[in-house]
Order: C-alpha cells, then structure tokens, then sequence
C-alpha cells in the first residue's frame, strides 16, 4: 500500500518517532510541515492570533512529503511531518473566519487521496481546528488509548464531540 502518515499535532511524535533529529531540522527549516498545508507565510507567526491565509491553495503533496519507507513491492510511506509552530494555529484566537484554513486542509486530504491508499492524520484528541478539520475529511476515526480511568473519561468527551459535529459537517464520521 501507498501510505501518508500527517502529523497534525504540534506535540509532532509521529514525526519524531520515524525521523531522526538530523532528517527533520533541515525539513523543519524548509518548512516542508503540516503548517506549510495551513498557511504560505509563517514567518511572522503570533501567538495570541490565528493568521488567515489570503491564498486558500495548499502546497501539492509532493512538494511537502518526505519518504520514511520505502518497500520493494512498491509500498511506501509517507510523512508530512509537524513543528511546534504549529502551537500558534492551536494557540492563537481567530479574529478572521477560520474557513481558507479549512478549505486549505480539506484540498489538500482530496489531493493526497489521489496519491495514496490510506491516509492517516495524527491529531491531539482536544477539540480543536486541527480536531475538526481531521475529522471532516475523514472516513473513519481510530482512538488509541491505555485502559485507565482518565483516558476512558477522555474518550468519552471526545465521542461526544463527534457526535456533535457529525451533525455539522458535511464529512462522514462513523
């Protein structure tokens, strides 16, 4: 299978867990990150405000991938990895309508779904514009968890923002 793995979560394990520091500052630099799908401009990123993006064109995948594994069956997967810059989208409040951010995420989930078999977007479980464009454009949701008492609570709230949403949006959410 053609797998991309987006790490949409400014905490950025995933990309952590398969790029070695020495891969990822130079891909950092770059700005080759789920905030590059987000925003064309980060340099001037604020903390206490979201920047909304005039553009609503996110960058092709292909510009902002990097290859994790490749196999000789032709499987492969993909990374689109995460920065803690990410912290000032989830950080910063909208003074703007957040839609060019949504509008940007969703085209570039419906351009990545013509690369790939499966696309995997790696969200934190709070309810948040990452949380609700993740689960927008998705066809299924997966919760991992550790069987203790808090998680349980923590899934439960997250079920219940589902179903909330499931009423508003648009996209499938089993």
């Amino acid at each position: 299978m053609r797998v991309l793995a987006i790490d949409y979560d400014p905490q950025f394990n995933l990309s952590q867990a398969f790029l070695a520091p020495q891969a990822y500052f130079p891909i950092e630099k770059a700005k080759k990150t789920t905030l590059s799908i987000l925003l064309d401009d980060s340099s001037n990123l604020n903390p206490f405000q979201i920047n909304i993006p005039g553009n609503h064109t996110p960058p092709a995948p292909s510009a902002i991938v990097t290859n994790v594994y490749t196999g000789s069956d032709g499987g492969l997967l993909d990374l689109v990895p995460s920065t803690l810059d990410l912290m000032y989208v989830a950080l910063g409040q909208a003074t703007q309508n957040t839609q060019p951010l949504e509008e940007r995420f969703e085209k570039f989930i419906t351009e990545c779904r013509k690369h790939y078999d499966l696309v995997i977007i790696d969200c934190h479980p709070a309810g948040s514009l990452f949380t609700k464009t993740s689960l927008s454009n998705s066809d299924a949701v997966l919760i991992p968890v550790v069987s203790k008492k808090y998680a349980m609570r923590g899934i439960g709230l997250m079920m219940e923002f589902i179903k909330a949403k499931k009423l508003v949006w648009s996209g499938p959410i089993p």
